[in-house]
């Protein structure tokens, strides 16, 4: 958890300062391949963790296949200030991601499944807001 929010931190001060000027350039994108790409890798992830057991499916399903698909549409289609934003709510999700999980590993034992995943969400949404908040974005 240290290294999750070591490195997020570490993301978030990398990231280029906010440009007001910088002209849109709105191209032309393909959702729909962007959206096939997205659910192909994850029909293939899923598919494959079978195989490849517990451990690797979930090193798979820890991949941002779907935020690298909108990343991609993102770079086809937005404005260069609708990037940064994009990005910027990405690296604050991932403060989220990172104690939802952990929330999740902690209590699943203790409270079950379902129970598990509510506090996870609770607490990985309150780190994203956190976040946020706390970046000033």
């Amino acid at each position: 958890m240290v290294f999750a929010v070591a490195s997020c931190a570490l993301v978030s001060m990398l990231l280029p300062a906010r440009r007001v000027n910088v002209a849109p350039a709105r191209r032309q994108g393909q959702i729909v391949f962007t959206a096939v790409a997205a659910g192909a890798v994850s029909v293939t992830a899923a598919v494959a963790a079978g195989s490849l057991g517990p451990f690797w499916a979930g090193v798979l399903a820890a991949l941002p296949v779907i935020s690298g698909a909108a990343l991609v549409h993102q770079h086809l289609t937005a404005t260069h200030h609708d990037i940064q934003r994009f990005l910027r709510g990405y690296v604050a999700g991932l403060f989220g991601k990172a104690l939802f999980a952990l929330t999740f590993a902690l209590l699943v034992v203790q409270v079950g499944a379902t129970g598990a995943v509510a506090l996870a969400v609770a607490a990985g949404l309150a780190a994203s807001l956190g976040a946020v908040r706390g970046l000033g974005w």
